[in-house]
């Protein structure tokens, strides 16, 4: 800036040598004034054009070349998130399997049976006492007792299970059957001494006899597997009952088929494994029954 004023006022100088000139040699003061704008004008326009050059060169030089790399900006630092504001995750339910187990330590049953059926125990009441008790047991020899038993009370009809337990029968009677009621449809059902009425099943490696009965209101089927005691003659004989109940004034159609189905994948499930030591005979009294809550 400096510089530039010094070579103005050396122009100037010189613009008022040129006048004193120019007014000693009597040139026409119209020409005089018209030459002076001009001189006046290219200056002025001189000026501006090294003042633009000047800024133009201070902005290129503040700018990175080519080859050099610009500074990363700043950024503003984030700002933490508090702990209780981070969403909390959702903690997966637990599915409970469709399926509950019941064991009776005294006798040595044990069986798996749909979530959806009710469990009959003695242990539970007077209640569950008089159900297990209204489904009629098929042992030859008197003596038997009520140890668990399952129904699903929804629908048209009732399917159920029952494991009933006959002590100190053998091998013989526990293979034979009570002679049920006549029928109401006339028909004699199957009697103990009819062999051909018995059958033999072995249901995962424990072999059974059955027999079915069926009346206007109960359709049944009965399997006996003896279990030998100390002295071998003489043991526990268990009855597992499969059976529908339909109401005296039910109307409606009842698939008894696929009741069946169902029960017979529960019997599948049906375990008989009785802890009797040699030094057991059968007149002492088996321990009192005891369930295991579902699971």
């Amino acid at each position: 800036m400096v510089q530039m004023n010094l070579e103005n006022r050396n122009k100037r100088d010189e613009i008022v040598g040129g006048f004193r000139r120019i007014f000693s040699i009597s040139i026409p003061a119209t020409m005089v004034v018209s030459a002076t704008l001009a001189i006046v004008f290219a200056l002025a326009l001189d000026g501006c054009s090294k003042h633009q050059d000047k800024t133009s060169a201070s902005v290129t030089s503040s700018q990175p070349s080519q080859g050099e790399i610009a500074p990363a900006p700043v950024l503003p630092s984030p700002t933490p998130v508090l702990a209780n504001e981070a969403k909390t995750e959702k903690k997966p339910k637990v599915k409970r399997p469709s399926t509950v187990a019941f064991k009776d330590d005294g006798y040595g049953v044990s069986f798996r049976y749909p979530r959806k059926y009710k469990l009959l125990t003695p242990e539970k009441g007077k209640e569950s006492s008089e159900e297990l008790s209204a489904m009629p047991m098929n042992f030859a020899q008197p003596g038997g007792v009520n140890v668990a038993g399952v129904e699903l009370t929804r629908g048209a009809a009732v399917p159920f299970l029952n494991v009933n337990v006959n002590k100190g029968g053998t091998s013989e009677q526990c293979q034979m059957f009570a002679v049920p009621e006549q029928s109401a449809s006339g028909d004699t059902p199957i009697e103990t001494d009819d062999e051909s009425g018995v059958k033999k099943v072995s249901l995962r490696g424990t072999e059974f006899s059955r027999v079915e009965t069926v009346t206007d209101q109960l359709e049944a089927r009965y399997y006996h597997h003896f279990e030998p005691g100390a002295d071998k003659d003489s043991g526990l004989c268990y009855e597992v009952v499969l059976g529908v109940v339909q109401p005296q004034d039910n109307s409606k159609q009842v698939d008894s088929t696929a009741m069946f189905t169902q029960l017979e994948r529960i019997l599948r499930t049906v375990k008989i494994q009785p802890e009797i030591t040699s030094t057991e005979t059968a007149s002492v009294p088996i321990p009192p029954v005891t369930t295991e809550k579902p699971q």
